[in-house]
C-alpha cells in the first residue's frame, strides 16, 4: 500500500506552523480509464486495462490507449494501466504553501493542512517539491512546498 508506514513506525505528530501563503486545486482527471496494448514474444497483441469508477461516475469516461511494445504479457499490461490510473489520481490534486523555513519537512512527507481562509481543514497532501527562496527586500528566507495528492 502506498501509504503504509515504513519500518513499522507511525508518523509523529508535529506542532502547527504558520502558513504565509497557499494555493490549492482539485481537478478532474485527464484519463480515468486506460488501456495498455503490447506485444508478446510471438508478436501477438496483449492488453490490460484499469479504471476508476468513482471518477467515471463524476465526469464520464475519459479513455486513453497507450501503445507499449515492451509490455509482453497481459498481467504486465494490467500493471502498467494501474500505474497510469494512479498517476492520473495523483495529478488531480495539487497546490503549494509558503511558510518560514522548516528543516523537518522532506520530500514525500504527508502533511495535514489547516488553512481556514481557503477551506482546507485537515486535508492531507504529499510534499512533492521543496524550494527555499530568499527575499532581499525583507531580508529573510521562505520555504515553498509544492503539494500533491496522497
Amino acid at each position: 500500500m502506498f501509504n503504509a508506514p515504513l519500518y513499522n513506525k507511525d508518523a509523529q505528530a508535529a506542532p502547527m506552523h504558520l502558513l504565509l501563503d497557499g494555493s490549492y486545486r482539485t481537478a478532474s482527471w485527464n484519463n480515468n480509464r486506460i488501456m495498455v496494448i503490447g506485444r508478446d514474444t510471438d508478436s501477438n497483441p496483449v492488453s490490460g486495462a484499469d479504471e476508476d469508477n468513482t471518477e467515471i461516475g463524476l465526469v464520464g469516461e475519459r479513455l486513453d490507449f497507450k501503445l507499449q511494445p515492451g509490455v509482453s504479457t497481459a498481467d504486465l499490461a494490467a500493471d502498467v494501466a494501474e500505474a497510469a490510473v494512479a498517476k492520473a489520481r495523483l495529478e488531480g490534486k495539487a497546490g503549494f504553501i509558503t511558510l518560514p523555513p522548516h528543516c523537518g519537512v522532506e520530500l514525500w512527507d504527508v502533511i495535514t493542512v489547516f488553512d481556514f481562509m481557503a477551506s482546507q481543514e485537515g486535508i492531507n497532501f504529499r510534499v512533492i517539491g521543496v524550494k527555499l527562496v530568499y527575499n532581499g527586500r525583507q531580508q529573510r528566507f521562505m520555504q515553498q512546498l509544492q503539494l500533491g495528492d496522497v
